[in-house]
């Protein structure tokens, strides 16, 4: 409990200090579904382009519904775009913290995704540690 309390606030300035090192360049709504606890998942992003070529860091904050009470989380991914035309592949890694049934629990995840041409995106999530072992996510960015 003690570890949650310190873990938000330092997430917060983390995302600060991510934001002013970069440039935002999209806002982006998501959503998809959750596996362990299974559960509808709608949230936020943003993308921000660091001065390092081909990343991206993607913050983004994420609520779900469904087996378990309303599960609230917040994400801080990192991808590796490998660009083209057309469809637009990615990798990367993230931290995530997440709040479900009264527990915090912090751990990470895998992520492979597409970037369709237009606003539009895709990409699966590998959890790891005691967070949700897998999710599916489409969304798009303004």
């Amino acid at each position: 409990m003690l570890r949650s309390r310190f873990l938000v606030p330092f997430a917060a300035a983390a995302v600060i200090v991510i934001v002013s090192a970069g440039r935002a360049h999209a806002f982006g709504l998501q959503a998809g579904y959750s596996s362990s606890p299974d559960q509808f998942v709608v949230g936020l992003n943003v993308g921000i382009i660091p001065s390092i070529r081909h990343l991206e860091i993607v913050p983004s904050a994420e609520a779900g519904f469904g087996d378990l009470d309303p599960m609230f989380g917040i994400n801080g991914d990192v991808h590796y775009n490998f660009g083209g035309t057309g469809l637009k592949p990615y990798l990367g890694a993230g931290l995530t913290w997440n709040s479900f049934d009264g527990d915090s629990n912090v751990g990470g995840n895998a992520i492979g995704g597409l970037k369709f041409a237009g606003p539009f995106f895709a990409e699966v999530k590998a959890g790891i540690g005691d967070v949700p072992d897998f999710k599916i996510m489409g969304g798009m960015h303004f």
